[in-house]
């Protein structure tokens, strides 16, 4: 099925569940849950549904108003990260440099569940403010529909592990594990592409075990770059557009 036609008869099943006058707002849900499902309407309408019912149990509406992390400078300050320019197609480019994270640090700050919140108040951020700028920077239709889809529909996010430590491996991997996880069920389509940079030698078991928490869509869209990655991320990023200075840079 062509991604228009399922557009519109998940579009039906919504309207007919009373769904659609909750997500219509945003038309891009109707194209990141078609995707998700396989473009099969009726899985995907059982997604969007499961979508808002957690959004509805877990308060997230208010969530995303009223959130605050006080703890942000130091959290960032020992794992670094945030978003840095675009890539070529547009994408906003999302960067972690796991290498130089602290976690300890992190937890000594904050809980499990506050980052889960950040994580969710970000990924709003995202959806809300981000991805239409980088849209309208792209010439896309401000209002995205099944005959003109958004020409940005995700990030790129590039994984830098220069100089990671097993240990610090270990302690970060619960956390990804639930940000993807959160983002596969409510979220899907977040991530267009992930690079994975400056892994050592030993990732390899790592990222075996990591694949197999991946829905099949985000294992697609993961690039592990092995040895000098740069030029690669030239010609994904384009130069101008990487860090000055650190691991990240042209």
């Amino acid at each position: 099925m062509d991604e228009a036609t399922g557009l519109r008869e998940l579009e039906r099943r919504l309207r007919e569940s009373g769904a659609f006058e909750r997500v219509q707002h945003d038309p891009t849900v109707l194209i990141r849950f078609l995707a998700a499902g396989g473009r099969d309407p009726k899985k995907a309408a059982g997604l969007v549904e499961a979508m808002l019912r957690w959004r509805t149990d877990s308060g997230i509406d208010r969530l995303v108003r009223e959130f605050e992390f006080a703890e942000r400078g130091v959290c960032m300050e020992a794992y670094p990260q945030g978003y840095h320019k675009t890539d070529k197609k547009g994408r906003p480019v999302y960067i972690q440099q796991l290498g130089r994270a602290d976690i300890d640090t992190v937890m000594a700050v904050t809980t499990e569940q506050r980052l889960v919140s950040l994580h969710i108040q970000e990924v709003e951020k995202l959806f809300g403010v981000i991805l239409p700028a980088c849209n309208a920077l792209a010439g896309a239709a401000p209002r995205a529909t099944a005959a003109a889809p958004p020409a940005v529909r995700g990030t790129c996010s590039v994984l830098d592990l220069s100089g990671v430590g097993f240990g610090s491996l270990i302690k970060a991997k619960r956390l990804l594990t639930l940000f993807l996880a959160l983002d596969a069920a409510y979220f899907p389509d977040t991530i267009d592409a992930m690079l994975v940079i400056g892994a050592p030698s030993w990732f390899s078991g790592v990222l075996a075990a990591m694949r197999a928490l991946l829905t099949p869509e985000q294992q697609a869209r993961m690039e592990v770059i092995p040895g000098d990655y740069r030029p690669r991320l030239r010609e994904l990023i384009g130069a101008e557009n990487l860090l000055d200075r650190g691991p990240v840079q042209a």
